[in-house]
């Protein structure tokens, strides 16, 4: 009845959905809750009920990152013609194209192998994700980069909700308030958990610069999403609401 579905994945019915994918927007995933409660944002949940949709809000997994086999990713010619697995959706098929690399779309139980035979040469990933399925067991060099946000939309069908009393509704609504809410600190809390096992076992660097370091990408992501409306409100009421802090 209730599921929760990638931004990736929801973005297919809700283009405006991929201002989320804006790089270099935020620095964490608790920047990036902030920014759920942006005018733009209630904007993108407000437009799936047009899609069959109701939505109740937004969770995130971890800030993303870039792990590689052979070698931390200092300048663009690290990652220069490599194979990166990628989800495979629009925003980050742009972004990675325009890095130069040749972004590789494989489902996350093949990541471990791609890494292990050579097949892939990197992952864009998030630390949840990365700790999870031991990808560091076979990849030991993670650039932090921050490059993404990557959120999910807690849905049920429109229908099923229409058929619900008043206050069968508005228990509903409390609840998954509280179990979001629960979920973004639990995801702040899990960031740092990941990146202290993650610093145990691997060598991890942080890219300094990285926004520069990746400035043809973030251009060609804002060149072929940037004039939406609602992505272009997003973007702003989001450095607008981070920058007054």
């Amino acid at each position: 009845m209730i599921t929760s579905l990638t931004a990736a994945l929801t973005s297919q019915r809700e283009p405006s959905i991929i201002g989320w994918f804006s790089p270099f927007l935020f620095d964490s995933v608790a920047e990036a809750a902030q920014a759920a409660e942006t005018e733009a944002a209630q904007q993108m949940l407000a437009n799936l009920e047009n899609k069959g949709l109701h939505a109740f809000g937004y969770t995130f997994a971890g800030m993303r990152h870039i792990l590689m086999r052979d070698g931390r990713v200092e300048s663009l010619a690290d990652v220069d013609g490599k194979k990166i697995r990628i989800i495979p959706f629009a925003a980050m098929n742009t972004w990675w194209r325009a890095t130069g690399a040749s972004p590789t779309p494989v489902s996350l139980p093949d990541v471990y192998q791609g890494l292990q035979n050579k097949m892939l040469d990197g992952v864009d990933i998030d630390l949840d994700a990365l700790v999870g399925s031991g990808f560091y067991e076979v990849a030991e060099h993670l650039t932090l980069t921050n490059h993404m946000a990557f959120p999910a939309v807690s849905v049920m069908s429109q229908m099923s909700r229409d058929a619900l009393t008043d206050e069968q509704r508005r228990i509903l609504d409390e609840a998954m308030d509280e179990a979001l809410a629960w979920g973004i600190e639990a995801q702040i809390e899990a960031e740092e958990q990941n990146l202290a096992t993650l610093e145990a076992n691997i060598d991890v660097f942080t890219l300094e610069d990285a926004e520069g370091v990746f400035g043809e990408a973030n251009q060609a992501f804002d060149e072929r999403f940037g004039e939406h409306p609602v992505i272009q409100a997003f973007q702003q009421q989001s450095a607008q609401l981070l920058d007054a802090e």
